[in-house]
């Protein structure tokens, strides 16, 4: 993949078709800090609190065309120091971070939604993500916010570089399966489109006779597939069962069953709460027996991660 500051762009900077030269050249108190911190931090910088910013993540994203030329748009900003190394989100809302070979310059949010950001060396951010994932995984239970304490639930390397992929913190019974990926989900329904612009975000789960895909479509809603493996809809019976199960109907051209949610946290819970129901129907007995064996986001490459899957990756896969 060819790495440019269009490979990946936010979204309120494509919907109006603002070329880079549109956005305003004075700039906000946030590009000034985050300038300062990515070319010139101290050695203060680097050990401070992060700088709280009295303003909510949303502002980023402006939904007006004139708006979208705003100085406190992403968009101003990725025009200033460039376009991040890295994209995700947690349960907060989006991570951004910016690498160099020295250190992390990160923008994300605090519980309630307000802008932080911080500058830290790169040994200290592989060690807080790693603590974080491994606290996270020792702490995960049932419910769905468990995983707020995971550093992100998804990231996106346009580039493929940056830290290495984290450990996955795995499920370790179905309802923290259903907790997981309800989480991982709402994410996505959240701030993915603000953050990707429209492309579609997926992964593929194989059960070992079997395969389900979850996916989240910015210009559509939330839909899980599942393959023809128990039958299809030539078994009335069958067909019956499958619907009584939540699925909406079989597609005899692709062979898969299908469902549809909207793009909410309904939705992501229903959609969450399908797969958990499929896989114990289809006698999968314990969900770290489950792989993920396939994660995409659009067409432009770079590497997506899914710590917040509960799912292991893996190995043979290439996840992109």
């Amino acid at each position: 993949m060819r790495c440019t500051s269009h490979s990946i762009y936010p979204r309120p900077h494509l919907r109006h078709g603002c070329s880079m030269n549109t956005v305003a050249t004075a700039w906000p108190p946030l590009a000034v800090l985050a300038h300062r911190l990515l070319h010139h931090p101290t050695e203060a910088d680097l050990h401070r609190d992060p700088i709280t910013l009295d303003r909510h993540w949303e502002t980023l994203f402006p939904d007006s065309a004139d708006a979208g030329r705003s100085q406190l748009s992403l968009a101003a900003l990725i025009e200033r120091i460039g376009p991040p190394s890295q994209y995700g989100g947690g349960v907060n809302g989006p991570d951004i971070r910016w690498h160099t070979p020295s250190h992390t310059v990160i923008l994300n949010v605090r519980t309630g939604g307000g802008l932080q950001l911080s500058a830290r060396g790169l040994p200290a951010v592989e060690a807080s993500d790693t603590k974080r994932f491994s606290t996270g995984a020792e702490d995960l239970g049932p419910e769905a916010g468990n995983r707020g304490d995971l550093p992100y639930l998804w990231r996106l390397r346009p580039c493929g570089t940056g830290e290495p992929p984290p450990e996955t913190p795995l499920a370790q019974g179905w309802d923290e399966l259903q907790g997981a990926l309800e989480t991982l989900l709402g994410a996505w329904c959240q701030h993915l489109e603000a953050l990707i612009g429209e492309d579609d975000a997926g992964f593929t789960i194989d059960h070992g006779d079997g395969q389900l895909i979850a996916m989240v479509s910015p210009r559509d809603d939330i839909a899980v597939f599942a393959d023809r493996r128990d039958g299809t809809d030539r078994d009335a019976d069958h067909l019956r069962r499958m619907i009584a199960r939540g699925w909406h109907g079989f597609a005899p051209v692709l062979c898969w069953w299908d469902a549809n949610f909207d793009r909410t946290a309904a939705g992501a819970a229903s959609a969450a709460r399908l797969v958990v129901d499929e896989l114990r129907a289809r006698g999968v007995r314990d969900p770290r027996a489950l792989r993920l064996i396939r994660a995409t986001l659009g067409s432009n490459g770079g590497l997506l991660d899914l710590p917040g899957s509960g799912i292991a990756v893996d190995d043979r896969a290439a996840v992109q």
